[in-house]
């Protein structure tokens, strides 16, 4: 498989298979979905509109854009043209946009185990830095590399503007979840050693773990593919990444709305709610701390 950078006009004449088509319409799709519905229980459900959950749902919206744009992309034959220039934007603007808010809910994560509400409670500041950040990111990569075919869909070709618009935050973001999410478990773990029931202890320790470090994991998950992908075609220079690895990345990336939709719906809060709102009574016994 050809790849992006110096073989990129080569690429502009391959056309898509069928079964890449398939899987990118496919995950779009469902990961469109699956943000909607956090969208749509942020809006519904207010007792759930927490920082933390302010920014799932800031990251939805990105992964719901992001995720049209890869609909964009589905198409057999990648040409020049205005769906380019869109479709290359919105992975650009939006995806980069989730991996930023990604970096920002892990940090705020391990602060609120700390007591400290910095970033709770600057919450405006920061959604308004990052979208700033991405947005002048996104433009100055448009003017100074435009955003054409380049490979199994329109972006940047240069592999440093690539590096220094997007995977450069990827790589920066991906180190921090996973220390952050080491640090989040570690710090939860000191304050349950405080509770003397054995059994309210493992409860609790059990819904920490899944509260604080499944959306954290999800970003994991989605980015550790392309991360992989494109610290192969570094290192292997004139070499490429297997199709395989390709196709596995054009599986996953566009998924991150699905697999948070699910994170969410199988809390038994959330769960909850929606069944109050749906059937119009009020729980004033609902917890919001639990799983």
């Amino acid at each position: 498989a050809e790849y992006m950078g110096e073989n990129t006009k080569k690429m502009t004449d391959q056309e898509l298979s069928g079964q890449e088509v398939g899987i990118i319409l496919s995950s779009s799709i469902l990961g469109f979905i699956g943000a909607l519905f956090i969208v749509v229980t942020y809006i519904f459900i207010k007792e759930l509109r927490q920082p933390g959950f302010l920014l799932i749902f800031q990251i939805s919206l990105c992964n719901m854009m992001s995720a049209l744009g890869f609909v964009l992309s589905a198409r057999v034959s990648i040409k020049q043209d205005t769906i380019c220039l869109i479709q290359g934007g919105l992975i650009q603007f939006f995806d980069n946009c989730s991996v930023v808010l990604g970096l920002v809910y892990a940090i705020n994560a391990y602060l609120t185990t700390k007591g400290n509400k910095t970033i709770a409670n600057n919450l405006t500041l920061t959604l308004i830095l990052v979208y700033t950040l991405n947005l002048i990111l996104a433009l100055l990569v448009y003017f100074i590399n435009s955003f054409q075919p380049a490979g199994r869909w329109c972006w940047v070709t240069s592999p440093v503007w690539q590096l220094i618009g997007f995977y450069a935050w990827v790589f920066l973001a991906m180190i921090i979840n996973i220390v952050m999410y080491h640090l989040t478990i570690s710090e939860m773990k000191k304050y349950l050693k405080g509770i003397d029931d054995p059994a309210l202890y493992s409860t609790a320790q059990r819904k920490i773990f899944q509260r604080m470090g499944k959306h954290i994991l999800v970003f994991i998950i989605i980015w550790i593919v392309p991360t992989l992908l494109r610290l192969f075609d570094y290192m292997l220079e004139d070499n490429n990444p297997s199709d395989e690895l390709w196709l596995a990345a054009i599986m996953i990336v566009p998924l991150q709305g699905l697999l948070n939709a699910i994170v969410v719906i199988s809390s038994t809060t959330t769960q909850k709610l929606w069944k109050a709102r749906i059937l119009g009574t009020s729980d004033n016994q609902i917890s919001l701390i639990s799983d």
